[in-house]
């Protein structure tokens, strides 16, 4: 289910400098007959790395990765090895690139994962440097489960290799976001000790479920009861249609049950799911929840304004109902659309998360506020309010040789580690500035940059500086 990127080839060799690789990890634990083990799923997005173009016009990538295991400041394992590619293809379609390791490890042992990404056909690029603690207890005294693994795909095994589990060959899904392209979720878990503990003619019942992460409800028809006989390992292989699986914060819920019923173990996986294939149900704002809460209070003349304001934090779907469907929304539904959305973002007091937005908005409204569009209109604005204050801004409002603009850095934008935003006012009029640039996957992307923000002293004409048709990440 990754997303594809498309690289014209012309564009291959350029790269931005002081750029990093961007990658995320995902780490679980598993429990065997001679000793337990963690793998890790490694997922480099391919629009962050550097490509060199070859001969036959080819493409290749170099990605080292070195992973070290450690207890305190000792290591206890290692592995360092490359990604490497060449297509020889001339149109290039590439997927992100997905990498899985396992480590056998101590139990009742505490160990830290590092793990260092860098992309050798640049030195320009920052290597990634990642970290987690990890944490391995599996008593032989009670009854168990393995962390829960999501699952891309998976095939029976014809032949066994080193990541095998259970005679199958599994691929992982690296992360928990399931974008509107999944049309099911699908995990791998496993059951420890029953045969120790319920000895071999013993019954026990795993329970199944998806229940929404808020308030721990079972949600529809996502609930799978099944007895099982005693054994070594018990390993689960499960697959949820979720195609009617509104948008929202979920999770997977595996309970193993003796004959009277008690749980015996518990393990969870949270996952949240984007689905825009239905609108926001008008029904769901008839529930009148927000009365005598804070949404109860707000001015009627001005409902609209703050459900706009949530766009630049809305999801697509809200910011679907935000942009195409706000005018047939009664007063009533209004309050309890933005009642629902900061209970979402913060169930137990919503008015508090509500409250430190609005100051959010008022801030950038007077800093990035201009005569045709309010602060949260703007793209300074927008992406403010999407990731917050930058951690540096380099301001050049008056040069001789290019138009005013700003650099924005982040150490940490959502969950991209180092990125920068370009502005840059091309009218060179009052206060409103243009996203120019970002290597923020999914913001404008101009790899000519400097280019144009030095057009002002080309002579160009003005009417080639208004923005091109970037591509997107």
């Amino acid at each position: 289910m990754n997303k594809l990127f498309i690289f014209i080839l012309t564009c291959l060799s350029l790269i931005a400098v002081n750029s990093q690789v961007d990658a995320t990890l995902t780490v679980k634990r598993f429990d065997s007959p001679t000793q337990p083990y963690i793998e890790n799923y490694i997922k480099i997005y391919a629009n962050s790395i550097a490509f060199r173009k070859e001969p036959f016009d080819g493409v290749q990538y170099n990605i080292q990765i070195t992973q070290l295991l450690k207890q305190d400041t000792t290591i206890v394992d290692y592995k360092k090895y490359t990604l490497k590619n060449i297509d020889t293809s001339s149109n290039i379609i590439l997927d992100d690139l997905i990498d899985q390791q396992r480590f056998y490890v101590d139990n009742n042992k505490n160990y830290t994962l590092e793990i260092i990404i860098e992309d050798l056909l640049t030195s320009a690029m920052i290597p990634l440097t990642i970290e987690q603690d990890i944490e391995i207890n599996y008593p032989k005294n009670q009854i168990t489960i393995s962390d829960i693994e999501l699952i891309e795909s998976y095939a029976k095994a014809n032949t066994q290799n080193a990541l095998t589990k259970s005679g199958y060959n599994i691929i992982p899904m690296v992360g928990e976001f399931l974008g509107n392209d999944f049309k099911k979720v699908a995990y791998y878990t496993e059951v420890y000790n029953t045969l120790q503990l319920l000895d071999s003619n013993g019954k026990y019942i795993i329970h199944q479920y998806i229940e929404n992460y808020d308030n721990q409800k079972t949600i529809g028809n996502f609930n799978k009861i099944k007895r099982y006989t005693s054994t070594a390992v018990q390993p689960l292989l499960k697959m949820w249609d979720i195609e009617l699986l509104p948008t929202g914060n979920y999770n997977i819920v595996i309970q193993v049950r003796d004959k009277n019923n008690e749980v015996l173990a518990e393990k969870k996986q949270r996952f949240q799911r984007l689905n825009l294939n239905s609108s926001v149900q008008i029904k769901d704002l008839n529930k009148q929840e927000y009365i005598n809460t804070f949404a109860d209070n707000l001015p009627k003349d001005s409902l609209n304004y703050y459900i706009k304001t949530l766009s630049p934090i809305a999801s697509e779907l809200e910011r679907n109902t935000i942009q195409n469907q706000l005018d047939d929304l009664t007063e009533q539904m209004k309050r309890e659309f933005i009642f629902q959305f900061w209970k979402r973002k913060n169930s137990e007091t919503p008015v508090k998360a509500w409250a430190a937005y609005q100051k959010k908005v008022k801030y950038v409204h007077r800093e990035f506020g201009s005569r045709n569009n309010k602060g949260y209109e703007t793209d300074r604005g927008r992406i403010y309010l999407q990731y917050g204050m930058p951690n540096s801004i380099n301001d050049q409002p008056n040069t001789n040789h290019s138009y005013p603009y700003q650099v924005w850095h982040y150490y940490k934008a959502g969950k991209f580690n180092n990125k920068t935003c370009i502005f840059y006012s091309p009218n060179m009029i009052g206060n409103e500035y243009l996203l120019l640039h970002s290597d923020i996957p999914g913001e404008n992307k101009d790899l000519n940059w400097q280019r144009t923000l030095k057009k002002r002293s080309s002579g160009i004409d003005g009417e080639e500086l208004k923005h091109q048709s970037w591509e997107q990440y």
